[in-house]
């Protein structure tokens, strides 16, 4: 079995179960874009470093 998948599964479950209880965290576009955004500017600054062989 692909450890990948089983990890993105049990990632899934606890969200299910979180919204089950009312514990999940919704967000308006505006709010996920920008959390997108900044996810996208950390990776491309891990990876230019990795790149760079720092």
């Amino acid at each position: 079995m692909n450890p990948n998948l089983e990890f993105h599964k049990q990632k899934l479950a606890e969200i299910l179960e979180s919204h089950e209880r009312g514990e999940a965290k919704t967000y308006t576009f505006e709010e996920f874009k920008s959390l997108q955004d900044k996810h996208i500017e950390e990776l491309r600054k891990k990876y230019q470093k990795k790149a760079s062989g720092q």
